[in-house]
């Protein structure tokens, strides 16, 4: 056997060279592309590939045959053949993870429970309501766009149900208005996109469903001018002012407060008295870093600061307790964030700014307590304030409830205003405010870009559209750096039907169709097993870094069957149950929906024969190296 060309071969260091690197490349390659953008794009790129499989094959082929060639085996052989045979188990548990193993997700709304597990694998199924009969077709997740002869196979099969006419890999749905062009103010849409070196955003507004939106630090609104009627350089609403109380603040301006376990301010520290020099608080040491009039997040989640006076102050300090320093931020409009929740021996600290009311609570209109807007950076409001608003019909963006965030902007503060006038149909005035002063005013029209004075930001008009009713359209996206993988779309055709009846399923989705007097159910999505228990999400919690929507940290607190102790479920810390390991992965808050968490779950059937196979492999290294060793040599010799 030794003398067959294909056994030397195979068995030869000329073959294992160059799988060693190609297999290190491939993994490198794999490791590459699920840090730049996830575990799914890296699965089915790399790992789950048909040529990463016959590279693990042949790789396993060479190992075996390589320890065969040494037969008949000597005592000096016996650390390369226990290494050898640590190689072979340990791919072979790699395989059985491969094809048996589970690694899935689930998803839970709060305060329900759910035991269904979605696979990575897609499937495509037609199911009779009516007799309950269900086929079931497996869908290649692909990267690139296909067609119908792409699926022939399946369409053969179910021509006369449906057929399947295009594949999308990365699929969005977006929002859209269509209408005519006849100049009506009635349904008038504006479509706009804002980009900076910081964000890339397009959406609508609407003068019945949402004529007023706010986005970060700036406030957009559509407002209709009717022939006959006075334009309207309507800023937001302006707040009454009011004489600021001298319960619960210092009488010298700003300060930080010293509480202790109960919550009582048990010492006020002027904040000019901070910037001479660190204070003493009993057993701890306050110093003053540094003063930020406007804190946002930059690059990396580093502080900076906006410079824009009371928008979002903040302190940085360096807190001495016991020879070690702590690093604390306090932030006057976010008195419940820290870095150090537990505080330092007993006591926690507060801001407290003449310039901001605590809690994130300005003063109405009206005089009732409402929750302010967000910073530039900061979390966005999205309360409805109290109190009535304007409404008339010259100015929508100043509808009563308007907006999706429920609410106007603050009297100061960056403000866009799309302007539409009756027998303009072709372009929009756009007109931009800040602190109710006009800072640019320009004509333009669907494709045209407004370059603000704000940060590098720029303001695109994409479409206007008259007498406009809402549709959703499903179009192509890419799979950005660092985001979940975009689900895939199908687009079907029912049978008999003309090709403009086709309509798109997006993964996980299911539609009921009336077929020759038929009801079916068609599902595209991933396919699911069921757990042998079910998970109940009693709370979802997320933290943010201060002045961003970037999580700092979340976690799920859950129960199995809903029975028993509530667990919490965060990174690093999984749930097991029954062999099966849950993780915190993701999840999903879209505003007026319930959150939910989104668990990978994970079943390794070769998990043990990987961990003895990385112990025989450890073994055989040991006994190599002792056998290789002069002692062991010399030891030879003698006997």
């Amino acid at each position: 056997m030794k003398k067959n060309k294909l056994f030397k071969f195979l068995s030869s260091v000329k073959l294992a060279i160059p799988l060693m690197f190609a297999m290190t490349v491939a993994v490198a390659w794999g490791t590459i592309v699920e840090s730049r953008y996830n575990t799914d794009m890296a699965r089915f790129t790399v790992y789950r590939t048909f040529w990463f499989q016959i590279l693990l094959g042949l790789l396993w082929v060479n190992i075996l045959f390589a320890a065969l060639s040494r037969i008949p085996y000597k005592r000096h052989h016996t650390g390369f053949v226990i290494t050898h045979i640590g190689l072979l188990t340990l791919l072979v548990g790699a395989m059985v993870t491969n094809i048996w193993g589970i690694d899935g997700q689930l998803q839970i709304v709060e305060k329900n429970q759910n035991g269904e597990v979605l696979l990575p694998d897609l499937v495509f199924t037609i199911t009779n309501k009516d007799s309950g009969l269900k086929e079931t077709y497996s869908i290649e997740r692909r990267l690139k766009e296909a067609g119908y002869d792409s699926f022939k196979n399946i369409n053969d099969l179910t021509a006369d149900k449906v057929s399947i006419l295009t594949y999308i890999p990365f699929a969005k749905v977006e929002k859209t208005f269509k209408g005519e062009n006849s100049g009506s103010l009635q349904n008038v849409a504006v479509s706009f996109r804002m980009k900076s070196p910081f964000f890339d955003v397009n959406e609508w507004l609407h003068s019945q469903q949402n004529p007023e939106f706010q986005l970060g630090p700036a406030h957009l609104s559509l407002v209709i001018h009717k022939k006959g009627e006075e334009k309207k350089n309507d800023g937001p609403r302006k707040e009454e002012k009011r004489k600021p109380s001298s319960e619960g603040k210092p009488a010298n301006g700003d300060s930080l407060e010293v509480l202790n376990g109960s919550g009582e301010v048990v010492q006020s520290i002027p904040l000019s008295q901070l910037k001479k020099g660190g204070v003493e608080v009993q057993s701890l040491k306050v110093t003053l870093v540094k003063y930020y009039e406007q804190a946002v997040v930059a690059e990396k989640n580093k502080l900076a600061d906006g410079g824009q006076k009371g928008m979002n102050p903040a302190l940085e300090l360096s807190i001495t307790d016991g020879g070690k320093s702590y690093r604390e931020v306090i932030y006057a409009k976010y008195p419940d964030f820290s870095l150090n929740p537990k505080g330092f021996d007993g006591f926690k600290f507060r801001f407290r700014s003449s310039a901001t009311p605590p809690s994130g609570m300005s003063i109405g209109a009206h005089g009732a307590s409402e929750e302010s807007e967000a910073a530039p950076g900061a979390p966005m409001a999205h309360s409805a304030p109290s109190g009535p608003m304007p409404n008339d019909s010259t100015h929508a963006g100043m509808a009563s409830g308007a907006g999706p965030m429920g609410g106007a902007a603050m009297a100061g503060g960056n403000v866009i205003q799309f302007h539409i006038y009756e027998g303009t149909q072709d372009k929009a005035e756009v007109v931009l405010l800040k602190n109710n002063a006009e800072v640019l005013k320009q004509w333009v029209k669907p494709g045209e870009m407004v370059q603000t004075p704000w940060m590098g930001m720029q303001l695109t008009l994409n479409d206007l559209v008259f007498n406009g009713a809402e549709t959703q359209e499903v179009k192509p996206t890419e799979q950005t750096l660092r985001t979940e993988m975009p689900p895939s779309a199908i687009l079907l055709k029912p049978g008999g039907a003309p090709v403009d009846e086709a309509l798109w399923l997006i993964e996980g989705d299911a539609r009921t169709l009336m077929m020759n007097g038929k009801v079916i159910e068609v599902y595209y999505g991933r396919k699911s097993f069921k757990l042998p228990f079910e998970i109940y999400l009693d709370q979802f919690i997320k933290k943010d870094y201060p002045g961003t929507e970037t999580p700092m940290s979340f976690e799920s607190h859950v129960q199995v069957n809903k029975v028993g102790p509530l667990i919490n479920i965060h990174m690093n810390e999984p749930l097991v149950k029954d062999s099966y390991t849950l993780y915190q992965a993701s999840y999903i808050m879209r505003p007026g929906e319930p959150v939910s968490t989104i668990l990978s779950v994970n079943w390794d059937p070769g998990r043990w024969i990987k961990y003895i196979g990385s112990i025989i492999l450890i073994i055989g290294i040991i006994t190599f190296t002792l056998m290789r060793s002069r002692m062991a040599q010399n030891w030879g010799a003698k006997a």
